[in-house]
């Protein structure tokens, strides 16, 4: 395919972004050193994936602390260039010619690697006024030499030492035609390019400006977003190939090979088969949550972003593939990564290719959550793909498209080791990897995509018009929103405009290696991953696909099609929605409390495959739950009652004593539980707020409401039945009661289980 010059100026910096998250939050991953190794797997490489899949490539023994900002001055440049010019004229003198473009060929690699530094620099200090300052000149010199070393090689195209420059360089005939066919830059262009170029700096002051009340943080974004809107505008108008910004940035900017009718059929399909996935299996996730709520927050807060983390990881890129490994060491054996959390540091996430050393660079701030930890495999199939692609003068940056099937790929294939960092709740956060992908890639994909061609298409467009569309948008994708103008903190909208879908369609390009591991197996769905990835980085989005996997990932029936093959190799269906009992179908209107509760493991039914939901709930029942909710196999110091020796709840009745949760009653001397007694409303709720109090929850009431049946609370329970209604969670009747003598069901147990649940949350 014909390499677009154009796109190699605007993207000199461009950087591949990590997939925004669509969860929140911050522990430590328990182990030995900060991350486990889950049951002791014995790590040895993929025997399936010994193979090479990649090319060779120099790379710098240089650690990034050397990598240091070089001066080249624009006269420097010009005079390694007119050096060149002076000598093509004469075939004698092609070996010359060739040694001294390659002086001219580092002086401009060199200034994309000060470019590339600099952005660097600045992300990891958005204090460094210095390097902001030198970034901005810096890019302001590229953009004044580019388009004559361009012409240069044009001109040495045209002589008599083109064959020998072809052969040295290793040129193809796509090179050759799209340089003789590069028509240069006008002044306009250049000077809109630089005007750009100072855009990040102006977006991250407005984002940064703690001052600022909503309305003029808001204010602010929304003028930055107005000015990179008109800046690139422009640069479309002056292109007489291109009727508007979209199709251009499409092509030109990011080389995708597909149109926006393609991509429009491709968001509609989104809408009508990812969308219901996505909540289908979100609701999984939030029941496999549930399943060891302590376990889960054990695993999900904390810092994963230190060496113990990046060392836990190494064996399983090794087991991966001994290719992946020697990207791996090479990152962490140069220091060419910052994933530490630190006092102004951008808030952002990026991998980007330092091209004159081959180097490329992995930057993070993280969230202290569990979403850093896919985030790091995330950017390492970024990182991957840079390190093994070819980075000289002639080479390009493949497409954000393909780009970002590296990433999300990975992330995905990785799940498969998760039992040794996450042991039991790793099928929990596989779903999490997955909703990501579905959300915060496919979706939000989309949905950001279909907004930005809205906006760069619209005459006359507002900020107000434009946070309309984003509601009515959010409603057609399902999405929740906050307030109409909280797209503006989308960064890449206003720095990267027309970059976001790029998510989308990664993302469903990705769910072809996660499906093709469910089917095939993890190793084989790795060799194919591999062998993707090391495709040529110039051919489209579409094409790779259709060279490795045979697919076109943007036809609304392959989007259909990898639905409905997740949906029936997940189990998705059965799992959302299992039957668990005879006498609970999907129309029973206790189905979806009982059915949660029996997957979080707080219930068990009858032997003959009944629940009973309608059965009085027993005292031995209401500690049953609680144990096995929160207990699991601990086991009581003593054994406190006298009649429940032997019993099925023996345990779990002493587990409840031990913590004060339930207390027996003394019967001639001796104390004794009653496991078979119904437990009536203000029992259960006492016991409830006991749980509450153990988990840290304030259960004083704050005020004093006038129950019709007050007389009929047990001074005991007084303060649990009215803390308990001023949480909205106890019903009183239409006269006024709150029934506090009325027996407890056993889908009143379920109800109350469920609330146990979700009250850290709520409270």
């Amino acid at each position: 395919m014909k390499k677009k010059l154009l796109a190699a100026l605007l993207a000199v910096c461009l950087v591949v972004a990590m997939a925004p998250s669509a969860y929140a939050a911050d522990s430590d991953v328990p182990g030995d050193d900060g991350v486990g190794s889950g049951d002791g797997m014995v790590i040895s490489p993929n025997p399936n994936v010994s193979g090479r899949h990649f090319t060779d490539r120099d790379h710098s023994d240089l650690n990034f602390e050397d990598m240091k900002y070089t001066a080249v001055s624009e006269k420097e440049m010009l005079d390694s260039i007119d050096a060149v010019k002076a000598l093509i004229g004469d075939a004698k003198n092609a070996q010359k010619v060739e040694e001294l473009f390659k002086v001219a060929a580092d002086n401009f690699m060199t200034i994309q690697a000060n470019i590339q530094l600099l952005n660097i620099r600045t992300a990891q200090d958005t204090t460094d006024e210095e390097s902001a300052d030198l970034y901005e000149s810096e890019y302001a010199l590229y953009v004044e030499i580019f388009d004559p070393f361009i012409f240069l090689v044009q001109d040495i195209l045209k002589s008599p030492c083109k064959d020998y420059f072809v052969e040295q360089e290793k040129l193809t005939q796509d090179d050759i035609d799209s340089y003789l066919e590069y028509g240069g830059m006008t002044e306009e262009e250049k000077q809109l390019n630089t005007e750009l170029s100072g855009i990040e700096d102006e977006y991250w002051e407005a984002y940064y400006d703690e001052s600022a009340s909503d309305k003029a943080y808001y204010k602010a974004l929304g003028e930055v977003f107005m000015h990179a809107l008109s800046i690139n505008k422009a640069l479309a108008d002056l292109d007489e190939d291109y009727d508007n910004y979209v199709d251009y940035a499409y092509e030109t900017v990011y080389s995708r090979g597909y149109d926006v009718d393609t991509a429009k059929k491709f968001t509609e399909a989104v809408r009508e088969y990812v969308v219901p996935l996505y909540y289908d299996m979100y609701d999984l996730y939030g029941i496999d949550a549930n399943v060891d709520f302590t376990a889960y927050e054990d695993y999900f807060n904390g810092d994963y972003s230190g060496k113990d983390t990046l060392d836990a990881i190494r064996p399983y890129i090794e087991k991966l593939s001994p290719e992946l490994l020697e990207t791996w060491d090479y990152m962490i054996g140069h220091g060419l990564y910052d994933i530490e959390a630190r006092k102004g540091k951008a808030d952002q996430g990026f991998t980007t290719q330092i091209d004159a050393y081959g180097a490329p660079f992995f930057f993070y701030t993280p969230y202290e959550y569990v979403g850093d930890f896919s985030t790091i495999i995330h950017e390492f199939g970024h990182y991957n793909n840079a390190y093994w692609h070819a980075s000289g003068w002639n080479d390009g940056s493949c497409s954000t498209d393909v780009a970002e099937v590296h990433s999300q790929s990975l992330e995905l294939l990785f799940t498969q080791y998760y039992e040794n960092f996450f042991g039991k709740m790793a099928p929990c956060f596989t779903d999490m990897v997955l909703c990501n992908i579905l959300n915060g890639a496919i979706i939000n994909g989309a949905l950001y995509g279909e907004l930005e061609i809205y906006a760069y298409t619209t005459p006359d467009v507002t900020i107000g018009m434009i946070n309309k569309k984003y509601t009515e948008l959010c409603d057609e994708y399902g999405v929740e929103y906050e307030n109409p103008n909280e797209w503006l903190e989308i960064h890449h909208l206003t720095t990267q405009p027309m970059y976001y879908i790029s998510y989308a369609t990664s993302g469903i390009g990705a769910l072809y290696f996660y499906a093709y591991a469910l089917e095939n197996g993890f190793d084989a769905a790795v060799d194919q991953y591999l062998t993707f990835v090391s495709q040529s980085p110039y051919d489209y989005f579409q094409d790779q696909f259709e060279n490795v996997c045979g697919v076109d990932p943007l036809d609304p029936e392959y989007v259909e099609l990898i639905v409905d093959t997740l949906y029936e190799d997940l189990d998705i269906e059965n799992r959302a929605h299992p039957k668990y009992y005879s006498d609970v179908d999907e129309d029973n209107e206790y189905y979806d409390l009982v059915t949660d509760m029996t997957m979080a493991g707080c219930f068990v039914g009858f032997p003959d495959g009944t629940f009973r939901t309608d059965n009085p709930g027993t005292r031995a029942e209401t500690a049953q739950m609680l144990y096995n909710t929160f207990g699991g196999g601990e086991k009581a110091e003593k054994d406190y009652f006298t009649d429940d020796n032997g019993t099925w709840y023996e345990d779990a009745v002493n587990w409840c004593a031990d913590y004060g949760i339930f207390f027996g009653c003394d019967v001639n001397g001796e104390t004794v539980f009653w496991g078979d007694r119904a437990i009536n409303r203000q029992e259960l709720t006492v016991v409830f707020c006991r749980v509450m109090d153990l988990m840290g929850i304030d259960t004083t009431p704050k005020s004093t409401t006038k129950f019709a049946d007050a007389g009929s609370i047990a001074d005991w329970a007084v303060d649990a039945m009215q803390w308990y209604y001023e949480t909205q969670m106890l019903p009183m009747d239409d006269n006024g009661n709150v029934n506090p003598l009325k027996a407890m069901c056993r889908y009143h147990l379920a109800s109350y289980a469920n609330n146990i649940f979700y009250a850290q949350q709520n409270f």
